[in-house]
């Protein structure tokens, strides 16, 4: 049995632009709490961008939004993240939340259902392009 990798992605709203690494640490209780969101880069998010917090400060900190990716593909190929906004079937954009242990749409459909999955396409986000939920 492989593996998933667990992939996150952090909007600084401070900044105003994503961040994409891993989470490190979260379940070994002697880490460095300092290092907890490596980006690929290999630069740590907290410390490049000053934060310089425990774990839980990090995830509640009100500039950082950490969003999970769902490990789900749209018809373009494109990894979907929560916070996503997209359309399926050409109907009203919605956006992609995890909700009740499972991602879903905000509409309440299952984003794994084979009718929603095979039919989604990534129009934005919810930091970049809120307008399009209106």
């Amino acid at each position: 049995m492989k593996n998933r990798e667990i992939k996150f992605r952090v909007y600084d709203k401070k900044e105003k632009r994503f961040l994409f690494g891993d989470v490190m640490g979260v379940f070994d209780v002697g880490c460095d709490y300092d290092n907890i969101f490596k980006l690929k880069s290999g630069l740590v998010v907290n410390k490049k961008i000053g934060y310089k917090w425990g774990f839980l400060e990090f995830c509640n900190h009100p500039d950082l939004v950490i969003q999970q990716c769902t490990e789900l593909k749209d018809q373009n190929g494109k990894e979907i993240y929560e916070g996503d906004i997209v359309i399926v079937l050409d109907c009203d954009a919605k956006e992609v939340i995890f909700d009740e242990g499972q991602f879903q749409l905000s509409t309440g459909e299952i984003l794994s259902w084979p009718h929603v999955i095979n039919n989604v396409i990534i129009i934005g986000n919810i930091f970049e392009n809120l307008k399009l939920l209106k």
